[in-house]
Formats: structure tokens, C-alpha cells, sequence
């Protein structure tokens, strides 16, 4: 790796803080940093964080299994970022469904439209870094392949956000 690109993931690594801590403060209706959970939805929280535990143990142990043919498609990396996109999606669904998602002190209009930017830039950035890579499983794959995860992970939420609302 050259330093050039050390330094680029260093400042996208910053950016990225800066712009979560950004997001954190617009989405809170009282512009603080720390949410603000009922005990019914502290509750649910904790149960779908062990859904998206075993969500995990299931696909890891299943990836453990078949590793060796899937890395002739794809980079592990890329298969083990898929497995914790797939436990926060296992996590955010339930929490969505069961009204623990959000705190009381956050809006979610602002969250369903700041997750439906990160999927739709994920998705744009994620095609652009594919557009220039001659094969899947070349090592110059791997951003592009991190960010279409990204944005399936987020066009998910955006979903069960939707899902949930028409059906109230």
C-alpha cells in the first residue's frame, strides 16, 4: 500500500466520525448525544441483540463451512462484513418491528432520510469502485463490494422502517 492511500482511508476513516456525530445530533429532538430508551424498549433491544447473536454464530458457522468455495467468488473480507451487516439487519429489523428502534428523543423522519442518503451514496460509490475492477475477486473489488453491503444494509433498514409505518 502506498501512503497515499493510507492517508486517503485515514481521512475517510475522520469524515466518516464526523459526519456519524453530525447525524447523531440531527436526529435527536433534543440535541443530545445519548438516547433516551424506555424500559419496555430497553428490553426488546437486549432480545434483539441475541437474535442478531445467533444470527451471527449461525452465518459464521456456515461460512466456516463452505469458506473455501465461496472465496474463489468472493473476498473473505467482504464475507465477513456480509455476516455483521447481516446480524445489525437481523438486530434493526426486530427492534424496527417491536417500536424499540428508536429512542424517545430521536425524530425518525430525519433517520429514514439520512439512511436512505447513506444507501442510495453507498450504492453510487459502490458501483463506481466496480465499474473500474476487471474481476470480482481481485483485491481492488473489495471497497466497491463493502459499499453495495453497505447500501443493501441500509436500503434494508429503509424498508422495514417503510413496512413498519404503512402498517401502523
Amino acid at each position: 500500500m502506498n501512503i497515499a492511500y493510507i492517508i486517503g482511508v485515514i481521512v475517510g476513516v475522520a469524515v466518516g466520525l464526523v459526519l456519524t456525530f453530525l447525524l447523531i445530533r440531527y436526529s435527536r429532538t433534543d440535541k443530545k448525544i445519548k438516547p433516551k430508551y424506555d424500559e419496555r424498549q430497553e428490553l426488546i433491544r437486549g432480545r434483539g441483540l441475541k437474535y442478531a447473536f445467533y444470527t451471527s454464530l449461525v452465518y459464521f458457522g456456515l461460512l466456516t463451512l463452505t469458506i473455501f468455495c465461496l472465496t474463489e467468488i468472493v473476498q473473505p473480507g467482504v464475507l465477513t462484513f456480509l455476516g455483521v451487516c447481516l446480524s445489525v439487519l437481523v438486530y434493526a429489523g426486530y427492534c424496527i418491528w417491536h417500536e424499540a428502534y428508536f429512542a424517545l428523543n430521536e425524530n425518525p423522519k430525519r433517520v429514514m432520510i439520512a439512511f436512505s442518503v447513506i444507501g442510495v451514496c453507498n450504492v453510487i460509490i459502490g458501483l463506481s469502485n466496480l465499474h473500474e475492477v476487471p474481476s470480482l475477486r481481485s483485491a481492488d473489488a473489495t471497497p466497491g463490494l463493502l459499499n453495495l453491503t453497505c447500501a443493501v444494509l441500509f436500503v434494508g433498514i429503509f424498508l422495514i422502517l417503510l413496512v413498519k409505518h404503512i402498517a401502523n
